[in-house]
């Protein structure tokens, strides 16, 4: 099964599909997440049209200006039952022709801390039944400095306290990238530039289990890996406080 997020940033430009139809066509994605679509009810039903008639879909409306979710999957592969959907995310349960029923949430997280606040909330009250559960999208945030590089230093805060918990309580972590660690840009030059890793993918402990890879050791490997970045941040000095703070918390869970 494979998942294709993008912040699209407009659902409808031709460059973007231009973009977009290259991918389909090299990866062969079974679903297609797109994010920031900027689409109203009436382009963003345009939107999943232009993917073909084996493509059914939903969407969260947006506007011109911002907003805006379209969640495609190829017909015949999967049935998906939406679950919840709002502006910051669709929730469905996933179930294979072939295969065991999985949840996925498609994440655009709000700019706004306390909306994003909510959005963790949320989804930490999830009962996902012991299911293996995928989040993935432009989850609009960091939780240390290593997915920053520019600009201020990374400060915790209410909603990265709210994250946290989320993917304490779920057993979540992150699915190993390929290419660039950042995926955003404020497009800015020299010392104005800031880059960050907004967007991820986040797979609780059945997901992997889902794979036949050890829960246990694949958490194990990710926790040593963050560790070993952060402790190098801070052999350099370049460490924030709520660095420090989750460096000792790490220390703990990967003995």
């Amino acid at each position: 099964m494979k998942i294709l997020s993008w912040n699209i940033r407009g659902g409808l430009k031709e460059d973007a599909w231009n973009h977009l139809n290259i991918l389909l066509k090299h990866h062969k994605h079974d679903i297609t997440l797109l994010v920031e679509t900027h689409l109203n009810d009436e382009n963003s039903l345009t939107c999943i049209k232009k993917f073909g008639s084996s493509w059914p879909g939903t969407y969260v409306a947006g506007d011109v200006r911002a907003g805006g979710i379209v969640l495609v999957w190829k017909n015949g592969l999967m049935n998906i039952q939406m679950l919840y959907s709002c502006s910051q995310v669709i929730n469905a349960l996933v179930t294979p022709i072939r295969g065991s029923p999985w949840l996925l949430s498609g994440i655009y997280a709000s700019n706004c801390p306390k909306e994003r606040g909510c959005l963790w909330k949320f989804l930490s009250s999830i009962d996902t039944a012991d299911l293996p559960w995928v989040l993935i999208g432009d989850f609009n945030c960091i939780d240390n400095q290593i997915d920053k590089r520019g600009g201020n230093q990374f400060k915790w805060g209410h909603s990265i306290g709210y994250f946290n918990e989320l993917c304490s309580s779920s057993r979540l972590t992150e699915v190993k990238f390929q290419g660039g660690r950042f995926t955003w840009c404020n497009n800015r030059l020299g010392k104005k530039r800031i880059l960050a890793r907004l967007d991820k993918a986040l797979v609780n402990r059945e997901w992997w289990a889902k794979e036949n890879i050890s829960p246990l050791e694949k958490e194990l490997k990710a926790t040593k890996a963050e560790l070993d970045e952060l402790e190098k941040l801070d052999e350099q000095g370049s460490c924030s406080e709520a660095d420090i703070i989750k460096m000792k918390c790490l220390s703990n869970k990967a003995i």
